[in-house]
């Protein structure tokens, strides 16, 4: 069975989405989004898995590890809160330009390459040391990713849903409160 498309690409009826060209799926096996086998409910789970585990770890987390990290470097708490400060200015600066290079380089790179960076400097938070300046580096790039892929997420529902966009982003956008519920637990718990 070919894979399914998003409702651009194919041809939409009054209250139906088809999910690909009519030449490929005959209108009578068009799935609508009513329908919960409709493959654009799988995107948003993928996205609120994403937007659960993303950005929101570090930004709900972040002050549970200010002490652990003024007494393992020496550095002072205006210090380690200038690299949230820094994080959100990041996230301000490349929220405008997301949607740019969403539409001209595409969702699947933009997210791919996002991910793999937020993950990456997430990573490199554990291979910390003295310089402060490794910190605020990794907290630009944790902002910028980060903030990059909510966006991203949000524009994948987009391109899924028509009738039921409204539900379908709230849905997503609860994984950011079920982010704010566990994954401060859990840092505490490890530290």
């Amino acid at each position: 069975k070919p894979p399914f498309f998003p409702p651009g690409a194919g041809h939409r009826a009054e209250g139906e989405t088809y999910l690909a060209s009519t030449e490929a799926f005959p209108t009578e096996q068009a799935i609508s989004e009513r329908n919960p086998r409709y493959y654009g409910w799988r995107v948003v789970l993928a996205a609120n898995l994403g937007i659960m585990v993303g950005f929101s770890v570090f930004a709900y987390t972040f002050g549970i590890f200010v002490k652990p990290l003024s007494h393992q470097f020496g550095w002072n708490r205006e210090e380690i809160s200038q690299g949230f400060a820094i994080s959100a200015l990041a996230a301000a600066v490349c929220s405008p330009l997301a949607g740019h290079w969403l539409d001209r380089y595409g969702l699947r790179r933009i997210l791919l390459g996002c991910m793999t960076l937020f993950g990456a400097a997430v990573l490199a938070l554990g291979l910390l040391r003295q310089p402060i300046g490794h910190f605020f580096a990794t907290c630009l790039v944790i902002g910028a990713v980060g903030n990059i892929s909510q966006i991203g997420f949000a524009h994948a529902i987009s391109t899924w849903f028509h009738e039921y966009r409204g539900r379908a982003l709230g849905l997503v956008l609860a994984g950011d409160g079920i982010g704010l519920m566990v994954f401060p637990l859990i840092a505490q718990s490890v530290i």
